[in-house]
């Protein structure tokens, strides 16, 4: 048996496997990495099948028994507890003055007097305007500033957090929170979104809100670049939050409030000393140690984060990644996008 497969090799093999397993009862994900021994990883490429947990293979249905290869290449079975699920929170007090930082929280700007969202500071939105199958105390991470052809710049951050696959308006105000102490504000409305298809092969959950305030953003993020395996990597505007790409090939489905559905080629993050993300992280950038910001997280299960790929997130949105000290909002009115849902 070789130790190392061609790439088409291992996705031909991996594609067979996530058409065999990944909806069986106990499997959570199936994608690419080195074979793992002892819970170290060898020099081995394998197909890695992710289940909640492992069984006897004498309880398994025939359908279900993995084989040791498929199409010549290992598989590796990796116990790693619970589905995927999104990493949103309830939203905190809110403060967002008129300055935007990376990495803070970003949730609906609700008035405090509203009966859905008892202890929400002021923020100028309208809780009314929001349907009821929205819950309006849920908070993600404002990942990153980006700017259309045209120089608009906007919010980045995902579809579940922004848009709730279009339940959001277009137009509904967020806040954020970057200090304990300053009036509230809204920094930015809900705009173009990339929707999820139930039925099909999703590659990324990602959303974009108009920005309306002053951005600052962190010097050290260069630029946006493809994920790799094996590279360290950290949450912007979360010190401390670190961890190791395992997989940049992982087939999954997560499951929403909305329903559940399917990504492809999907990077999986493990932290280094707990998880990598936490409650509040959906939307979060992936950035490598050297500044390149590589994805943008998603959903958690257990020790495990998934995110999608920054650099098709960006493509799929037609936006680029800005990188300048500040970032200003801009002087002209509102404007439509195509190629996005609003």
């Amino acid at each position: 048996m070789t130790r190392s497969s061609s790439q088409e090799q291992l996705q031909k093999a991996k594609r067979e496997a996530a058409k065999a397993f990944l909806k069986a009862p106990t499997v959570i994900a199936v994608g690419i990495g080195k074979k793992l021994k002892k819970g170290a990883e060898t020099t081995i490429d394998s197909v890695r099948i992710y289940v909640s947990r492992k069984c006897d293979r004498d309880q398994l249905p025939a359908a279900f028994k993995i084989p040791k290869s498929i199409l010549d290449v290992p598989t590796d079975v990796i116990p790693i507890g619970r589905p995927f699920r999104p990493i949103t929170a309830p939203s905190m007090r809110r403060s967002g003055g008129r300055r935007v930082k990376l990495g803070a929280s970003i949730g609906f700007a609700l008035p405090s007097h509203s009966p859905k969202a008892p202890g929400v500071a002021q923020h100028g939105g309208a809780a009314d305007e929001l349907p009821a199958n929205v819950s309006p105390v849920v908070s993600g991470r404002l990942g990153a500033i980006v700017e259309d052809a045209e120089g608009e710049k906007y919010v980045l951050s995902n579809n579940h957090v922004l848009a709730m696959n279009g339940r959001v308006p277009d137009g509904q105000a967020f806040a954020s929170t970057v200090s304990a102490r300053s009036g509230g504000a809204t920094i930015a409305r809900r705009a173009g979104f990339i929707p999820l298809d139930p039925d099909g092969r999703n590659a990324v959950d990602c959303a974009l809100a108009r920005l309306e305030a002053e951005a600052d953003l962190p010097r050290k993020i260069q630029k946006a670049a493809k994920p790799k395996a094996g590279q360290e990597v950290v949450i912007v505007g979360q010190p401390g939050r670190t961890g190791r790409i395992v997989d940049v090939s992982a087939d999954l489905f997560i499951d929403y409030s909305f329903g559940s559905f399917r990504f492809v080629d999907q990077v999986l993050i493990e932290g280094d000393k707990d998880d990598f993300a936490k409650d509040g992280d959906s939307g979060g950038i992936v950035a490598t140690n050297d500044g390149l910001a590589v994805a943008l997280i998603v959903a958690g299960a257990g020790r495990l984060t998934a995110a999608c790929p920054l650099d098709k997130a960006l493509r799929s949105l037609g936006v680029s990644l800005v990188t300048a000290p500040s970032a200003s909002p801009p002087r002209h009115g509102h404007k439509s996008h195509s190629g996005r849902k609003k």
